[in-house]
């Protein structure tokens, strides 16, 4: 086969429809079980997919919203911080219920943070109070204090993860995270809400919380709810997957 033979045809262009296309994004409706301020039903937009899994509102996620809206002193008046917020729910709802500032965070992918801006606005009521910020965990957390208006020797004070601790690669830099966000601030917590998606990794992701006493973190469980499991044909025991369990965690000082 000679050059010639190659004319006209580009050996590396893909065939129309060789490769499914992105979905589009999507909007879901959060109803909430208590509503202190705010509209009773959230909406928020999904993106269409993400390899990040936040194309997904995750039940983690619902259930630390409706712990906050049931507890809404936790956040009313504080500085708030979400790792790998995803659509941002817990976010919105904190901002609902008298947060002073939210900073709501997730991997810097341009569409994944362009959708949390939109969910951060889609509200006029909350508008100007959160932020929609790209942060890689285990990196300097010194522009979230900057969206989140924290002056030097100030810190946030409350942290919000949900369904990250599957992540075993990353835990240690996610602690890292949580240590440095909440800095010298001796009333700061962090809410950890997840479920053992992989049943048979469930010691993989209590690990996360090995490796936070190992900082400094003292830990605490305070949820276990019940719900339906996000994906009904994996893998494992069904009552597992389909249990979120929530925990906090306070720095030790001194």
């Amino acid at each position: 086969m000679t050059e010639l033979d190659f004319e006209g045809f580009n050996m590396f262009e893909e065939p129309e429809g060789f490769r499914p296309s992105t979905p589009p994004p999507k909007t879901v409706l959060h109803e909430r079980k208590t509503c202190p301020s705010g509209p009773k039903e959230v909406e928020l937009q999904l993106v269409g997919s993400h390899s990040l899994w936040a194309h997904y509102l995750w039940n983690s996620g619902i259930v630390l919203s409706n712990f906050i809206d049931a507890h809404p002193e936790i956040v009313q008046g504080k500085v708030v911080l979400e790792f790998g917020a995803g659509a941002g729910l817990p976010s919105v709802v904190s901002a609902f219920d008298g947060a002073k500032h939210v900073v709501c965070s997730d991997y810097p992918d341009l569409p994944l943070i362009q959708n949390l801006e939109q969910n951060m606005k889609r509200y006029q009521e909350i508008e100007g109070k959160a932020s929609a910020v790209g942060y890689l965990w285990g990196s300097d957390v010194q522009d979230l204090r900057n969206y989140g208006g924290l002056s030097q020797g100030q810190y946030f004070d409350v942290l919000l993860l949900s369904d990250l601790v599957f992540n075993h690669t990353e835990q240690a830099k996610l602690v890292r995270s949580c240590k440095a966000a909440m800095g010298d601030n001796k009333n700061a917590i962090a809410y950890v809400f997840f479920t053992h998606h992989r049943p048979h990794f469930a010691n993989k992701d209590l690990l996360f919380f090995d490796i936070a006493k190992e900082h400094g973190f003292e830990v605490e469980k305070i949820v276990e709810e019940k719900r339906d499991p996000m994906f009904e044909h994996d893998q494992g025991a069904r009552e597992v997957r389909a249990t979120v369990h929530g925990y906090t965690m306070r720095l030790l000082h001194g």
